[in-house]
C-alpha cells in the first residue's frame, strides 16, 4: 500500500511539474504577444525607440520569428526619423544583403548618415569601404579619415588598420611613423597582430631607431598571446642580442606583464 502511494505520489508530482511548466510557458509566450502588440503600437504612433526596438527583435529572432523584411521595415521608419543605431542596422542589411538585395551604394547612404552622428559602427564600415572601393570610389584619404575617428577614440581594431593603411600605402600615404604610433596604441590593448608588428618594425628600424631589445619584448609578448610568427622572430632576434640585453628584453617584457595585471 505504501508503494502504491509513493508511486502515486510521485506521478501526481511529475504531472504538476509538468503542468507548471507549460503554465509558466503558456503565460510567457501570452506575456510577449503582449508586450509585442505594446511595441508595435508605440512604433505605429511614430515613437523611433519603439521602432528601433521592434525591428531589432525582428533582425535578431529575439523571443519572435527571425524576419528580415520586417526588420528592414521598421529600421526604415526609425531611420528616416535620424535614429543613427537604425540607420547604421539598415546600412548593414544592406551590405550584408539580408532581407534585400546586397547594395553597397545604399549601404554607404545610410552609413554616412549614421556616422555623421557619431556612430562608432557606421564609421568603421566607412574606413573599410573607401579603402576597398565598395560602393564608392576608392580613397584612401576618406578611409584614413573614418579610422582615425574611431582609433582616437580609442577602439584598438581602428588604430590597428589605421596603422596598417599607414604601413602598406604608397607614394605620399606612406608613413612608417604614424604606423608605428598607431600599431603601439594597439598593442598596448593587447591587440596581437600590433604586438607583432611593432617588434618588426622594432626589428628594421621602420619610423624608429633600430632596437633588438625592443623587438625582442614586443615579438615575447606576441608570442606568449599565440602568434606563431613572433615566436620565430624573436628566435631571430635573440641570436643578435648580447646576455645583457637578453636580460634587459626580458624585464621589460616582464614589467609590462606586471602592469597588465
Amino acid at each position: 500500500m505504501l508503494f502504491f502511494e509513493s508511486a502515486h505520489f510521485e506521478r501526481m508530482a511529475t504531472i504538476l511539474l509538468i503542468f507548471g511548466f507549460l503554465s509558466i510557458s503558456t503565460l510567457s509566450c501570452s506575456n510577449t504577444e503582449e508586450e509585442l502588440k505594446i511595441l508595435k503600437a508605440r512604433a505605429e504612433k511614430g515613437e523611433t525607440s519603439a521602432q528601433y526596438t521592434l525591428a531589432l527583435m525582428f533582425k535578431n529572432g529575439d523571443k519572435i520569428p527571425k524576419n528580415y523584411e520586417e526588420a528592414k521595415k521598421w529600421f526604415k521608419i526609425a531611420a528616416y526619423q535620424g535614429d543613427d543605431k537604425a540607420q547604421y542596422h539598415l546600412g548593414s542589411m544592406y551590405f550584408k544583403g539580408q532581407g534585400v538585395a546586397q547594395d553597397y551604394k545604399e549601404a554607404v547612404k545610410w552609413f554616412l548618415l549614421s556616422a555623421k552622428q557619431g556612430n562608432t559602427g557606421s564609421q568603421y564600415f566607412l574606413g573599410s569601404m573607401y579603402s576597398k572601393g565598395q560602393g564608392v570610389q576608392k580613397d584612401i584619404n576618406e578611409a584614413l579619415k573614418w579610422y582615425k575617428v574611431i582609433a582616437e577614440q580609442g577602439d584598438e581594431k581602428a588604430q590597428y588598420h589605421l596603422a596598417s593603411m599607414y604601413y602598406k600605402a604608397q607614394g605620399p600615404l606612406k608613413n612608417y611613423k604614424e604606423a608605428m604610433k598607431w600599431y603601439k596604441m594597439a598593442a598596448e590593448q593587447n591587440n596581437v597582430n600590433a604586438q607583432y608588428n611593432v617588434g618588426n618594425m622594432y626589428f628594421k628600424g621602420l619610423g624608429v631607431s633600430k632596437d633588438l631589445v625592443q623587438a625582442h619584448k614586443w615579438f615575447h609578448i606576441a608570442g606568449v598571446n599565440g602568434n606563431k610568427k613572433a615566436v620565430k622572430a624573436r628566435g631571430k632576434v635573440e641570436q643578435g642580442l648580447t646576455s645583457a640585453q637578453y636580460g634587459e628584453a626580458i624585464k621589460l617584457y616582464r614589467e609590462w606583464q606586471q602592469k597588465r595585471h
